[in-house]
């Protein structure tokens, strides 16, 4: 229809964005997977056996764990809150003190 080289010259604007956008479109065609390969990653996958954990915990073992998670938690939330607290005095006063000078 109409060589490559007129297109690129004579439309200007949308018109080559829409021709460039159509170009895109057509090489994305030629990406996709053939049912015949997604069938192949699918018989890939499903024969997959399941995971198997070696160390499993007991009820007590995790019951303990989660306790010491939420203690140590708890741990940090105070340090950081003391610390910001901190920070914020000493900025509040320093300020005040340039107020008053």
């Amino acid at each position: 229809m109409f060589s490559k080289k007129s297109v690129n010259i004579g439309y200007g604007g949308f018109v080559s964005g829409m021709i460039s956008s159509l170009k895109n479109n057509h090489l994305m065609h030629y990406a996709k997977k053939t049912l015949r390969d997604k069938y192949k990653e699918f018989e890939v996958a499903r024969n997959k056996k399941p995971i198997q954990f070696r160390n499993v915990m007991s009820a007590k073992d995790k019951k303990a764990f989660r306790v010491k998670l939420i203690k140590d938690k708890r741990q940090s939330i105070i340090q950081i809150s003391i610390i910001t607290s901190i920070i914020l005095i000493v900025c509040i006063s320093f300020l005040v003190l340039l107020t008053l000078v």
